[in-house]
């Protein structure tokens, strides 16, 4: 069976996971990657142009599950599905990983985290365009909504706490409330 480019991404992805459990990203050259996934160091330059991009990567990976969700509920019903799933997506069982993944970002930019065309931000900022029924409000309101979910992960990751399944569920009342205060701001 020939090896695909998704493939190769994936592998590549999944020997950075299992590197970075074991050490510090900075720790870690393109050159041992290559080594445990089996490929060469120009084919690594192929898809990622740094150890930094690629773990980035899992974003992409994460996202391919904002398109299969089930929407066929009220827009308030719907959100909380993509707020559950948005703050599924932190893990404790590879927290290292999820917590070099966020260091990356304050060191390595990526566009995509940033870019209206993620899956996350298009399926949120749907259901929200339909509670406020206004495009420029509902972009606005849907990075703000984005923003504060990243920054709840974030504050996650740096004090870890016990029950992630209560975090979650916290952190979806949390989020819905925040949506309320800002569509009740923008009515006034």
């Amino acid at each position: 069976m020939k090896d695909t480019g998704k493939q190769t991404r994936a592998k590549i992805i999944q020997v950075i996971e299992d590197l970075v459990n074991e050490k510090s990203l900075d720790k870690i050259s393109v050159r041992e990657i290559c080594q445990k996934a089996n490929i060469a160091v120009g084919t690594f330059y192929i898809y990622f142009s740094s150890k930094e991009e690629a773990l980035l990567y899992v974003y992409h990976q994460l996202d391919e599950q904002f398109k299969n969700l089930k929407l066929d509920q009220t827009p308030l019903e719907n959100i909380k599905l993509i707020l559950t799933t948005y703050y599924n997506m932190v893990d404790i069982e590879p927290l290292r990983v999820y917590r070099t993944l966020y260091s990356c970002h304050l060191n390595h930019y990526d566009n995509y985290y940033f870019d209206e065309k993620r899956d996350v931000f298009i399926v949120l900022f749907n259901e929200i365009e339909k509670m406020v029924q206004d495009k420029m409000q509902a972009k606005k309101i849907t990075w703000l909504i984005l923003d504060f979910c990243r920054g709840r992960i974030f504050n996650f990751l740096i004090k870890y706490e016990e029950d992630i399944v209560e975090w979650i569920d916290e952190q979806i009342i949390l989020t819905i409330e925040y949506l309320h205060f800002l569509i009740e701001r923008r009515l006034k």
